[in-house]
């Protein structure tokens, strides 16, 4: 697991759900259990967790606010826009919790995991983000979203 520290969550990267659960050393987690993680066949394009924001299972216990974390899912990675998306997916959830949840920031929120995902992505912190700007699509893929786009 590679472990990131930003100034108010800890980035999780890892090669695979499991290293979630290893990494807390816990066999459930925030409603997910390690044995359906351990039996669950992961591939590129399906894993059992792409992507998780919450608190830290530990902190909760100890501190009043506890520190957040983000977990990736690196083996879910495939240097395409789906990569993109479940990065602000989960950084959208970690701007609500930096926010306490108050809808009311709105802007703030989406703002803040904008900002936070061009850092990420800038600074190639995310792996099979190579090419800022460019992104890698199939021709099949690429079919299909003007398909989409022309209805």
């Amino acid at each position: 697991m590679k472990v990131i520290n930003r100034p108010q969550y800890q980035l999780l990267l890892g090669k695979d759900s499991m290293e979630l659960f290893e990494y807390f050393d816990v066999d459930t987690l925030h409603g997910l259990n390690v044995v359906e993680c351990a039996l669950y066949p992961e591939m590129k394009h399906d894993v059992y967790i792409a992507g998780m924001s919450n608190y830290s299972p530990y902190d909760v216990l100890h501190m009043k606010k506890p520190k957040p974390f983000t977990f990736i899912n690196t083996m879910r990675l495939n240097n395409s826009f789906e990569d993109i998306t479940l990065l602000m997916h989960e950084l959208m959830h970690q701007a609500m919790l930096q926010y306490d949840w108050m809808i009311d920031y709105e802007e703030q929120i989406i703002s803040w995991a904008e900002a936070e995902a061009n850092y990420l992505l800038k600074h190639s912190i995310i792996p099979s983000y190579q090419q800022p700007g460019i992104i890698t699509m199939s021709v099949e893929d690429k079919r299909q979203l003007l398909l989409e786009l022309k209805k």
